[in-house]
Order: structure tokens, then sequence, then C-alpha cells
């Protein structure tokens, strides 16, 4: 219990180190962020503007966070399986690869989850390097469709890690039913 206790507290002081470590290697993109009036279209643009030197920051940080979250997420799939195998060899009392074999195939999800969102990161990334602007009247949908496609891999998280894994679907139902029971109470 001791130990569930402190673990709770890490995970919470990693939460927010990492909440204060995204907002503040991010704060530099609002700052150059200007508005542009286009009178031909009659519109305004958002658009972001950095020096040479701003830029080489701006690309070390994007690579620094698609690199540090595709590593967190494998790491973790992969400590989750070694403790699960470590677990059951202590219990079998066999120090076999079969039971980490097992464990891979429990949690090949884990293992698959997170190549699946850095495969959809990807296209994120791409677009983020990509500079230069385009005119509206020159399809323009299919530039914002892919503005857009880049936002999938965060939203699709939930998909693949709880939708994809057994128990954690079946808690989340549990959670929501509890919920449900909790609000017809009221």
């Amino acid at each position: 219990m001791l130990i569930q206790k402190k673990s709770k507290r890490i995970a919470k002081k990693i939460i927010l180190f990492l909440i204060i470590f995204s907002i503040v290697s991010n704060i530099h993109e609002s700052i150059h962020r200007r508005l542009l009036d286009d009178i031909e279209e009659e519109r305004t643009w958002c658009q972001v503007r950095y020096s040479p030197m701003m830029q080489i920051f701006n690309s070390i940080i994007l690579i620094i966070h698609f690199i540090i979250s595709f590593s967190i997420n494998l790491f973790s799939s992969m400590f989750v399986i070694k403790s699960s195998a470590e677990q059951q060899i202590k219990i079998n009392n066999k120090h076999t690869f079969h039971q980490l074999y097992i464990q891979f195939q429990l949690h090949e999800h884990l293992l698959i989850s997170p190549l699946v969102l850095m495969l959809l990161a990807i296209t994120r990334l791409i677009s983020s390097f990509t500079t230069g602007s385009i005119k509206s009247s020159r399809n323009p949908w299919l530039f914002i469709l892919g503005y857009y496609i880049s936002y999938v891999s965060p939203m699709i998280t939930f998909i693949i890690y709880i939708i994809s894994s057994d128990l954690f679907k079946n808690e989340f139902y549990q959670t929501i039913w509890r919920i449900q029971q909790q609000l017809s109470q009221k």
C-alpha cells in the first residue's frame, strides 16, 4: 500500500512537470504569432514568423517533443511487459523466455500503440517543418484537411490504449457505470 501511495505521488509530480515543460517549451510560439490582414481576399490570417535562430530552436523543440513522447510510451510499455513477465517467473519458479513471450502476446497492444501514435504524429511533425503560405483560392481544403489529420494521433490515444485493452476497457465501463449510478441517485 505504501508503494502504491508513493507511486501515485511520483506520477502526480511527473504529470505536473510534463505540463509545465510543455507550456514553457511552446510559449515562444504564441509570442511570435502575428495577424495579417489580406485585403485582396478580405480575410485575416494567423502566421508565425521566427528569426533564423528561433526557427532552429523551434525545430529542436518539435523533435524533442516527438522523440520524448515516443520513447516514454515505448519504454513504459516495455517496462509493463518486463514486470509482468518477472511476476509470472516468480509465481511459477520458471526462468524461461516462454513467460516473456506470453507477456508480449498479452500486452502486444502496448507495443503497437506507441508505433501507431508515432506514425500519426509524423504527419504533424512534417507539416510543422514545411513553411510557406498558400493562397486560399488554390485548394485551401487540402491544406486544412492535412492540418486536422495531423491532430488525429492525440485524439486516437483513447481508442488505442483504452479500447484495445480488455483490462482498461472493463475498468472504463465500470467507471462509466459508477458515474451513471451516482448521477441517477441525485
